[in-house]
């Protein structure tokens, strides 16, 4: 078990795979991952591996006017 943080949350989660975590949060694209204040870029949303404590982000465009 791994505990984090998204989007201001602590979450206990049993995998440490951020695509997993994305996909167990039915986040839609488009949206913008931070660890740790670092975005990451779209192509390691697949490979990175979440650490204890992490603190993510994920953010989505609003559109106004």
């Amino acid at each position: 078990m791994l505990n984090i943080w998204l989007n201001g949350k602590q979450f206990t989660i049993s995998s440490s795979s951020l695509s997993a975590l994305i996909k167990a949060q039915s986040f839609q694209p488009p949206f913008a991952v931070a660890i740790n204040e670092v975005f990451l870029p779209q192509a390691k949303h697949a490979t990175y591996q979440l650490k204890p404590d992490d603190v993510i982000d994920i953010v989505s465009p609003i559109q106004g006017g």
